[in-house]
């Protein structure tokens, strides 16, 4: 029998989320699959007999071992890398080609991702080649040439700009 978190129990400040966390020692699977959230002012707790993964799952959560990100594939070394930066409570995060060489599927993820960082209240500042997902959840997006700032506006209305579309969506 699989529990899964259900929606209608979130919380509308969500300080951790944990999803599918694992750690191996020297190959042995210690933790796999661990799921859980903590909202703001709840008190959660991780129950289970002697050995069942608690105290890696605390440790691993708090950084004092680290889940090896050199085994992660490019797309999940970028959520990865994402994940940290969130754990700091930013106002603001720059992303620098968070989508170079991930899988299609994987690049809709990090769209998403980055979509609910800014839902969140943190600014995004994201320098990125795929003009279009990135024009398709921008604010604000500016095109630069030759380091110079030559364009600007709204995102929907660079999507449908002339010479965006002839530049950089081949249309």
């Amino acid at each position: 029998m699989r529990l899964r978190y259900h929606p209608a129990m979130a919380q509308p400040d969500i300080l951790l989320d944990v999803s599918n966390l694992a750690y191996s020692y020297n190959g042995l699977a210690a933790v796999r699959d661990v799921s859980f959230q903590v909202g703001s002012g709840e008190i959660v707790a991780l129950l289970g007999a002697n050995g069942a993964g608690k105290s890696t799952t605390v440790k691993v959560v708090a950084g004092a071992l680290r889940t090896r990100a050199g085994s992660l594939s490019g797309g999940e070394q970028q959520m990865l890398a994402i994940a940290r930066g969130m754990m700091r409570g930013p106002r603001l995060m720059i992303l620098d080609e968070p989508s170079l060489e991930l899988a299609p599927l994987r690049v809709q993820e990090l769209f998403r991702l980055i979509g609910a960082i800014a839902e969140e209240g943190v600014a995004v500042l994201l320098v990125e080649q795929n003009v279009h997902q990135s024009l398709k959840i921008a604010h604000r997006g500016y095109v630069m040439e030759k380091g110079a700032t030559v364009l600007g506006g709204m995102g929907e209305e660079l999507l449908d700009n002339d010479y965006v579309r002839r530049a950089f969506l081949g249309r």
